[in-house]
């Protein structure tokens, strides 16, 4: 037993039982050790950004790879790792839209509203989205049918994100979340962009003329700068290698996820938005 139990704390061994009693001669032990490669986290394949007239496909070490999606000029990108799709949204041309990770398979989602970006909850499969100039949240189905007014916080609201029973989104003046059409703040600071890291541990923001800010998860929380100086047009996490990808400006910047070691991975960038695509949910 001492001898399983080093085996499953230095090898990541696996013990199986075999189908004989401890009398029987197949085995004094009745155990075997079966040797397994630990279980390995998702790797980052591709940084999808926004750019003036397309969504392009960048490698990790941010070189460019393809255009994705010819022709858009998205506000807001996000992606949904579990069913490897790329949600973007531009509140001018009145539409959220989604297409494959591999490019192509565009469909038009929600129209009409000047949607500040959208969000899949894949508990439920319903979609969350916000209208810019009207100061309202929505939820929908997730072909985008029926949406049905969730409530109407002002002041811009965009980028949602699901976490547990609540939905999030950033405003000029906060981070807020809304639970049975009640707006409560989560977090202060004029926000363009906030994220949850997908380990659920940390939330990340955009906040204008100041760069990229970090926070715990409880409401009340007080976000503490990271790194930047401008206002940056998107973030994305890689918890599992720790680090923090931005874009500020014309440049494409990765960080540690404690917001130093920062080098510059792109530049001669144009549009906003920043999505990270893993080989596997």
């Amino acid at each position: 037993s001492r001898l399983a139990a080093l085996c499953l704390f230095l090898l990541h061994c696996q013990l199986a039982v075999v189908p004989c009693a401890i009398g029987d001669s197949c085995n004094p032990l009745s155990i075997s050790l079966l040797f397994q490669s630990p279980a390995r986290a998702p790797q980052l394949t591709g940084i999808v950004l926004g750019a003036s007239a397309s969504i392009d496909l960048h490698r990790p070490d941010g070189s460019f790879q393809a255009a994705l999606f010819p022709g858009e000029a998205p506000e807001i990108v996000s992606a949904d790792q579990q069913n490897r799709e790329i949600y973007w949204s531009s509140a001018a041309s009145l539409y959220l839209r989604r297409g494959a990770f591999s490019g192509g398979g565009v469909t038009n989602v929600i129209s009409g509203y000047n949607v500040g970006g959208g969000v899949l909850d894949n508990t439920t499969n319903l979609l969350y989205f916000t209208d810019n100039t009207a100061g309202t949240v929505y939820r929908a189905e997730r072909d985008g049918s029926s949406p049905v007014l969730l409530g109407t916080p002002g002041d811009s609201p965009q980028a949602p994100f699901v976490w547990g029973s609540y939905l999030y989104f950033p405003r000029k003046d906060a981070l807020f979340w809304l639970d049975s059409e009640e707006v409560t703040v989560a977090a202060p600071g004029n926000m363009f962009i906030a994220i949850p890291d997908p380990l659920g541990r940390q939330i990340f923001y955009s906040i204008a003329a100041s760069g990229v800010f970090v926070s715990g998860t409880e409401p009340g929380a007080v976000p503490v700068y990271l790194t930047g100086s401008g206002t940056p047009f998107g973030i994305a996490i890689d918890p599992y290698t720790g680090h923090l990808f931005y874009r500020e400006g014309a440049i494409l910047y990765r960080c540690s996820i404690r917001g130093d070691e920062c080098i510059s991975l792109h530049s001669g960038l144009t549009g906003s938005g920043i999505a990270l695509q893993f080989d596997r949910p």
